[in-house]
């Protein structure tokens, strides 16, 4: 039997652990020990062949004894990992909490975030010139359980393997660990990177706690929800079978020949030189999402759903809660804090991997976020889920005649859709206020979308009457809005109220180019038909129009012979009959919703033209399902002329993450910061436009081109317009904002100099050299801005953890820039957590106040905001920031 080691003569350890693999349910079977004299020792009890030489209990107990001392230092390779597979063992505690754990990955990865290999053996062999000794041991598994001699096919057997054969192996590891950590750890002082290397030491203990802790979830409710998205699939899978046979939506060189037949365009790859080689000049078909949602076909429509219905019941339902889910209905997620060999990023962001990559869970999808997110619970009954995040609530979606804008980034003069005399219009802004904060009502629609808005707030009826919102009730119908496709391609606006489609760029040439002449035909400058931007819309002779698309006229006469043809035949591109046929241009009733609808002869490929997806009710966004109280939230007044109305975007709430950009307003300092200081809650993209003098919208796309190192054509191209056009929106941009522009330079020209730029938590992000400079550094501003977010992330998570009660608010989830914990259902026991979470959340010496929302619910999918009126006041009466 072994002897156990007397740790007291010595100050650091190298320690490595042996598994039966990487899961929750898997278990230690063995630990390695490398002192600094030499000596190395392996303790074992679990290998399946035999050759162990101690019990579980002897090793657990030296443990306890030994290593869980306060002037003892532990070097660990995946600390996280052997952590937790210690603790398993340990009731779910800290194996040695009072020892000084450091991380020999988390060393490399900070020295250089661009190692291309940061194994244990790769930093061995390239740091200390160590490498492991394995082949006698792949060998030995090969012969005795089959599979190749390699450690990729032999590693989930070594715990099988005789002890004596794993024994130098193991003790490699540890030693290798050692090494490391004498040769790594003195560089990072020289390097100045100690106090980021103790940032990250300080969130091992926390994410231990994590993972220990777990995320409940609701079994019942996954089952419940399995069923659902199995039934609409099959139902979807059915329809597309009975329609189009055994063409598999899956497969995209199938899809591609669907595509031909029916004239949907798609795009193509570039041939390899094999295929050019052949005589073959095409790639291979490219049918991405992206493409599917260019295309505005109720085919793409189908495959989308069918495809999304699937991923969400395998990925979110099956992978993610019902394989990982342990017998008390908790999920153990795993959070890695920097890159290692199988996870994490060079940013220094969060990531989730281990098979449950909780960071991924759905959260933007309107149908299915809140019912996937919902699967995740509280602690307890006694609790409830609680979020905060660095983000900023968007307001309402508002159909402007240039797209959906926010109603907070509305001006007077904006165009915007109304209803006016029975039918979809437009009107013109003429009064937009921030009125300030007041109790709102959240009102559910038939496709699960909504809206919240004051009770006092009036909304159109279907018969264009009125009714306010405190009065609304479920089933009452309000005068619908949404944007579909004509057949021909074009963009058009559909009223169902008014049982008809309008061509958005009928609308919009008509309010920003006055009413069409005579004899005229709007023409889209740059023939992209859905480009409906005022400056892509000119009114040209319809003789001198219908001559610049002359052969595209012919194409769609030929289309249009081929579907009237299809019509007298009572046949659908599906080839099953077409089910809305009723003979003509005639009223008729929706076998799908029971609504009626206007039929043209061109539109029998549409099975209805308000249910256009799968055959499914397509959420009109017309009946209201439900009315609940929202809480107090900023609103706003906007008044239109005319009528006096305007379309939503049904249903459409928008969360972005903006903390990138308070960073930037902290950098760049100037008329930003004085923005942020003036009102913390401001929209980062809203003050460029306003300082710029553009729409919200290009100044959104600008922000994003220049932190993210965009060209210019991909910035044109984003924005819809011309090269020309786009330098001179830049060149805009950059003379009403040159902090922006300097700080860019000034980031692009450090990583230049010097190779890597300094964070504002002092991290390092390099980048890789090329011949006399360095690559990509026009990256070097979003590297800035990316790494800065994670270490005021990181830093906030660690403030937080300190003296957290992990009994009654136990943190379950880092998510982006969100922490998740479950908290008490009381709601002065939940309001003295909350304003200590928000002190320490944004306690941080910056020129822009941070600031974290709060928002809570019985699970994770239905959170809303917490009550903060009083941490508003408080807020207010902070002192400003620093100007630059």
């Amino acid at each position: 039997m072994a002897e156990f080691v007397d740790l007291a003569r010595v100050d650091r350890i190298g320690l490595d652990t042996e598994t039966t693999g990487v899961t929750y349910d898997d278990r230690l079977v063995g630990l390695s020990v490398s002192l600094p004299d030499g000596s190395d020792h392996y303790y074992r009890w679990g290998h399946e062949m035999g050759g162990n030489n101690c019990s579980k209990r002897e090793v657990l107990r030296w443990v306890k004894r030994e290593v869980n001392r306060s002037d003892l230092t532990v070097f660990m390779h995946s600390a996280g990992f052997d952590l937790r597979m210690l603790a398993y063992e340990l009731g779910h505690e800290h194996p040695f909490p009072r020892a000084r754990v450091e991380e020999t990955g988390f060393m490399a990865a900070l020295l250089n975030e661009l190692e291309p290999d940061l194994t244990l053996d790769g930093l061995g062999q390239r740091h200390i010139e160590m490498e492991k000794e394995g082949d006698e041991l792949w060998d030995f598994c090969s012969q005795a359980f089959g599979g190749g001699a390699t450690r990729k096919a032999q590693a989930k057997n070594i715990w099988r393997a005789h002890g004596d054969v794993v024994e130098p192996y193991a003790k490699r590891d540890s030693r290798i660990t050692l090494g490391l950590g004498d040769h790594l750890g003195p560089r990072l002082g020289e390097e100045g990177l100690a106090d980021v290397y103790e940032m990250e030491l300080r969130l091992i203990p926390i994410l231990l706690r994590m993972h220990m802790v777990g995320v409940p979830v609701d079994v019942n409710k996954a089952l419940a929800l399995k069923d659902k998205l199995g039934r609409l699939l099959t139902r979807a899978e059915r329809k597309w079978e009975s329609d189009f046979g055994d063409v598999s939506y899956t497969s995209t060189a199938q899809l591609a020949t669907l595509f031909d037949k029916l004239g949907l365009p798609y795009r193509r790859n570039q041939p390899t030189e094999k295929m050019l080689e052949k005589g073959i000049t095409e790639g291979n078909a490219s049918i991405t999402k992206d493409d599917l949602e260019y295309v505005q076909h109720p085919v793409a429509e189908a495959i989308t759903r069918m495809k999304k219905l699937k991923h969400f019941k395998g990925t979110f339902i099956d992978n993610y809660v019902l394989a990982n889910v342990d017998p008390n209905g908790v999920i153990h997620g795993e959070f890695h804090p920097l890159r290692n060999p199988r996870f994490g990023t060079r940013s220094g962001r969060f990531s989730s991997g281990g098979g449950l990559n909780l960071q991924n869970v759905p959260a933007r999808d309107e149908e299915w976020a809140p019912l996937i997110r919902g699967l995740y619970v509280p602690a307890s009954r006694t609790q409830v889920w609680e979020k905060a995040d660095y983000c900023l609530v968007g307001e309402t979606m508002v159909e402007t005649l240039t797209g959906p804008r926010r109603i907070d980034s509305l001006t007077a003069g904006d165009r915007v859709f109304t209803w006016h005399a029975g039918r979809v219009s437009w009107g013109e802004v003429s009064r937009w206020a921030r009125i300030g904060r007041a109790p709102t009502f959240k009102v559910t629609l038939d496709n699960e979308g909504s809206f919240t808005a004051t009770g006092d707030h009036e909304m159109v009826l279907r018969d264009g009457g009125k009714v306010r919102v405190e009065d609304l009730r479920p089933g009452v119908g309000l005068a619908a809005f949404r944007r579909g496709s004509a057949g021909a391609g074009y963009e058009t606006v559909y009223s169902a109220s008014a049982f008809e489609y309008r061509y958005t760029h009928d609308l919009v040439a008509e309010a920003y180019h006055g009413p069409k002449p005579v004899g005229a035909e709007v023409h889209h400058v740059d023939e992209a038909k859905r480009n409906n931007s005022p400056r892509n819309l000119a009114y040209v002779d319809q003789t001198e129009h219908r001559a610049l698309h002359a052969f595209k006229t012919v194409d769609e006469q030929t289309r249009l012979r081929v579907l009237r043809s299809a019509l007298r035949r009572r046949r659908s591109y599906a080839g099953k009959g077409n089910p809305n046929w009723r003979g003509g241009k005639e009223d008729q009733t929706c076998v799908d919703c029971g609504d009626a609808f206007y039929q043209w002869p061109s539109q029998v490929n549409v099975r209805c033209v308000s249910c256009r997806r799968c055959g499914a009710p397509a959420a009109l966004n017309h009946r209201v399902v439900s009315v609940e109280p929202a809480g107090e939230r900023v609103v706003y007044h906007v008044t239109v002329e005319g009528d006096h109305n305007f379309a939503l975007s049904c249903g459409v709430f928008s969360k972005n993450s903006q903390i990138e950009f308070r960073y930037l307003a902290h950098y760049a300092g100037g008329q930003l910061a004085r923005a942020y200081n003036e009102d913390p809650d401001i929209d980062f993209h809203q003050i460029c436009a306003e300082l710029v003098g553009i729409p919200r919208r290009p100044a959104k796309n600008i922000n994003f081109g220049i932190v993210y190192g965009m060209g210019k054509k991909l910035m044109a191209a984003k924005l819809g317009v011309s090269l020309h056009e786009a330098a001179l929106l830049l060149e805009e941009y950059h003379d009403r904002l040159p902090e922006v522009s300097r700080l860019y330079n000034r980031a692009d020209r450090r990583a230049n100099q010097r190779g890597y730029i300094v964070t504002w938590g002092g991290r390092k992000r390099r980048f890789e050299k090329r011949g006399r400079g360095y690559a990509h550094t026009h990256k070097a501003l979003n590297a800035l801005l990316q790494g800065s977010a994670a270490d005021l992330m990181k830093k906030a998570m660690i403030s937080v953890a300190d003296g957290l009660d992990w009994e009654t608010t136990p943190m379950h989830l880092t998510v982006h820039d969100e922490l998740d914990f479950s908290v008490p259902r009381e709601k002065r026991a939940r309001g003295r957590f909350n304003r200590v979470l928000r002190e320490k959340m944004e306690d941080f010496q910056l020129r822009v106040p941070v600031v974290v929302d709060i928002e809570f619910g019985e699970d994770w999918g239905s959170c809303k905001p917490a009550e903060e009126g009083t941490w508003r006041k408080r807020r207010a009466d902070l002192p400003k920031r620093a100007e630059a």
